[in-house]
């Protein structure tokens, strides 16, 4: 019987560099199935006898990959003589890694918490120079980061917690981000100053972000200090906030309606412009919308919206080219689909979910959409057809 442990593999396909990271019975699936060829450059497997699990992963300038996950075991080996010990009870703590462009472990971290305690929804992101933000889940737990970055929720709810290392591991600072009820970080993404933009969605009633430096207007030459609120208007709404790179909140901004509202996906532009890839139930900023449809929406720096679109498919996740065209990667039913500017998809007579792509360009013109036809076997039984990442390379090349 295999026991499961986390592998990372890198490729080099033609002029990109492609990053898996997975456990190794997937990993072993995907080597003998795919049709391209793929060189691997190196491979390294953190070794351990519990359950260890990779799920996301970050590279910055340096070709430096960042990988975050969990482990149950007394100890986990990365090689290089990096080791993490003693999760607690059999837990699932959180792993944190880096690896350089050779493959070498250089550290690792994990989290002391004071429960037994499981973390979800984890994120992780790099700068191009090497500082990395990881984002999550937590219940009822106080978390040490180390270096006095400490959070706690005293909730059998989850709260979201939002945290900076530099390039050698160091914690820099960490927030808690929740209420009473279930919130969850579902994005992150960086500027070009290094602010840090999170995503996602909240069921608690409000949230209290903290206290931002303002004005009262042009009248009053002071500077005052102002609580910052989000209140939720149905079961969850989506949110957006920004951060500088101390730490310290810029704003906050709360969108949804009576029904569920959830942020997926965030990307920048070259000239710093915010795209939200997003589904709600509800039609608060277009009439018409329905259950579960999708919006794509501009951002400037202040979170005021520049524009949006919405439409009848489930998009999770996002990328932006060098020349700013935006793409989207989901799927539909065999419902036909309207993207505007004479660009659609046809009804499929597939009854099952498509992966779907669509193009638009950076004031939200629909340039082409595509989908990939598959039948799936037991269907009813949750085996369906989605487009769960995507990414590009600079010849604006995508991978799905």
């Amino acid at each position: 019987m295999f026991s499961e442990f986390t592998s990372l593999v890198k490729s080099n396909f033609k002029h990109t560099s492609i990053f898996y990271f997975c456990s190794i019975l997937l990993f072993l699936n995907i080597t003998s199935n795919c049709k391209a060829q793929l060189t691997a450059e190196w491979a390294s497997v953190p070794i351990g006898i519990g359950n260890n699990y990779g799920y996301t992963i970050s590279v910055d300038d340096f070709g430096n990959s960042y990988i975050a996950g969990t482990f149950t075991n007394d100890n986990l080996d990365f090689g290089n003589g990096v080791i993490l010990s003693d999760s607690y009870m059999d837990k699932h703590d959180i792993f944190v890694a880096k690896y350089n462009n050779s493959g070498e472990a250089q550290w690792a971290k994990t989290f002391n918490t004071n429960t037994s305690t499981y973390f979800n929804d984890l994120i992780i992101k790099a700068t191009p120079e090497g500082e990395v933000y990881i984002a999550g889940s937590y219940t009822n737990t106080e978390i040490d980061f180390g270096n006095e970055a400490i959070i706690q929720n005293d909730s059998d709810s989850e709260d979201i917690f939002l945290v900076k290392y530099n390039t050698d591991g160091e914690t820099q600072w960490a927030r808690s981000i929740g209420n009473s009820d279930t919130d969850k970080p579902k994005s992150l993404a960086i500027d070009s100053y290094g602010n840090i933009y999170i995503a996602g969605y909240y069921s608690s009633p409000y949230i209290f972000w903290g206290i931002i430096k303002g004005s009262l207007g042009p009248f009053y030459n002071k500077e005052v200090y102002l609580p910052i609120y989000t209140y939720n208007k149905g079961e969850s709404d989506m949110f957006l906030a920004k951060y500088n790179r101390f730490g310290n909140l810029k704003w906050a901004k709360s969108f949804g309606d009576t029904g569920n509202d959830v942020a997926s996906s965030l990307a920048f532009d070259v000239n710093g412009n915010l795209y939200l890839a997003g589904k709600s139930d509800g039609d608060f900023l277009i009439p018409g919308m329905e259950t579960g449809d999708t919006y794509l929406i501009q951002f400037d720096d202040k979170g005021q919206i520049n524009w949006l679109k919405g439409f009848a498919a489930s998009f999770s996740k996002i990328s932006i080219s060098a020349k700013e065209n935006i793409y989207l990667a989901g799927s539909y039913y065999n419902n036909s689909i309207n993207f505007g500017n004479g660009v659609s998809l046809p009804e499929s007579d597939i009854y099952q979910t498509q992966t779907c792509i669509v193009k638009f360009n950076n004031i939200g013109e629909a340039q082409w959409a595509n989908k990939i036809d598959c039948i799936v076997e037991d269907a009813w039984s949750g085996n369906e057809n989605t487009g769960a990442s995507i990414a590009l390379d600079n010849f604006e090349i995508i991978y799905i």
